[in-house]
């Protein structure tokens, strides 16, 4: 296969993927970067060091179990939920045994803000930040008297952190709906009624016009069309008062305008704009 092939074929498939099989994947490198982050550098205290260890562990063969799931099959509702739910506890899970709002643990609140956003569009991502902001919040009231932040980095870092959970749920959750609404626009777009047959009009397009004028929010809508090879162009204009039509003769400045098609050599043209313009005796050259 050719390589300019393979670079747009290679991205069109990577961004074809299921937001379930990104997840998945993330998921997985993240557990196991951290399972690894928890091997070199242990908590201090014994006890936390092998509960750190052991949810690690656990968290990395869930996202190996996940992944090959779905790999093989799309996940349900409910196990998208459980999902999610399985995150969130042993992200909180290693917070709390590991510096609590100080955790370098804090950066899979990231992840789990952008799988609610690809799973469940604006709602989730809003929701989720507002669940993560009370869980951060609670860690803070919790733990302040274990680990209170007397230094400036702590304290910059657990005033910080809320803040940065929330405009990053804000911002997630605009770029969802605005998916969300180009998505529903073009469902609109690819839905129009149709040419107006039937209904004695010279250019049967009222009906589109007017759906057109619905879906993009324009008080009016002017179309101008120029025939192949007529001495003359149509013009079209919908508003609320209702379709006006016209057929305007061409100047004698248009008529003169040399022909792009004829300036071009015959090799130029495609076959594509040849069978849409006019046909030409003349081959390509052989390559």
């Amino acid at each position: 296969m050719p390589s300019w092939i393979k670079r747009q074929v290679y991205p069109e498939r990577i961004f074809n993927l299921p937001p379930e099989r990104v997840i998945a994947f993330a998921r997985l490198t993240l557990t196991a970067f951290a399972l690894y982050a928890t091997i070199l550098d242990r908590p201090h205290d014994i006890y936390d060091a092998q509960v750190t260890y052991i949810v690690a562990s656990s968290y990395f063969a869930f996202a190996i179990l996940s992944f090959c799931i779905v790999v093989a099959r799309p996940p349900k509702r409910w196990e998208q939920l459980l999902a999610h739910t399985v995150d969130i506890s042993c992200v909180c899970l290693l917070m709390h045994f590991n510096d609590g709002p100080n955790s370098p643990y804090f950066i899979f609140f990231t992840f789990i803000l952008l799988s609610a956003s690809l799973r469940w569009g604006w709602r989730g991502a809003i929701q989720t930040a507002i669940l993560l902001v009370l869980i951060f919040i609670t860690f803070v009231l919790l733990m302040g008297g274990r680990s209170a932040p007397t230094q400036f980095g702590d304290l910059n870092r657990t005033v910080f952190r809320p803040a940065y959970l929330v405009v990053a749920g804000v911002m997630l959750a605009y770029v969802s709906a605005f998916k969300e609404r180009g998505r529903k626009q073009l469902a609109k777009l690819a839905a129009w009624p149709g040419p107006d047959h039937g209904q004695g009009l010279q250019v049967p397009i009222r009906s589109a016009l007017a759906h057109a004028a619905h879906i993009m929010g324009a008080p009016r809508v002017l179309i101008v069309w120029e025939p192949f090879e007529e001495p003359f162009r149509d013009v079209a204009l919908w508003s609320s008062a209702g379709l006006e039509y016209s057929r305007e003769p061409l100047t004698a400045s248009a008529r003169s305008w040399p022909n792009i098609w004829s300036a071009k050599p015959s090799w130029f043209r495609s076959e594509a704009a040849l069978r849409t313009c006019r046909p030409s005796k003349e081959k390509p050259p052989a390559t």
